[in-house]
């Protein structure tokens, strides 16, 4: 069984499903969508084909880097079908609240 959930309530099964990059960094990455992948059981992260010339300027290396190492411990993503958040963790993680609170940014 897969460490990720690509299943949406809504919509069913998923390709790839999006994180938004202010979940990882604030200001810089708010509304800055991140394409994530499951492949073989590995995460895989791109940014998504709209954000691209954003990141002309910015060091897109070390953003995937961060965007990945939170979408492996994530446990909330986004459908990018229907946009509802879904559970993207077949086994929850201990985190702090101040993660989660980000996370569904409340």
């Amino acid at each position: 069984m897969s460490k990720y959930n690509m299943t949406c309530d809504n919509c069913g099964k998923v390709e790839h499903v999006l994180i938004d990059g202010y979940c990882f960094d604030d200001r810089l990455l708010e509304d800055v969508e991140f394409e994530v992948r499951v492949v073989n059981d590995k995460v895989k992260v791109v940014v998504e084909e709209s954000a691209k010339p954003y990141f002309e300027t910015l060091n897109e290396k070390l953003w995937l880097k961060r965007a990945k190492e939170f979408a492996e411990e994530t446990d909330i993503v986004e459908c990018p079908y229907c946009h509802n958040q879904m559970l993207f963790a077949t086994e929850l993680k201990p985190r702090s609240i101040r993660k989660i609170v980000k996370t569904l940014k409340i």
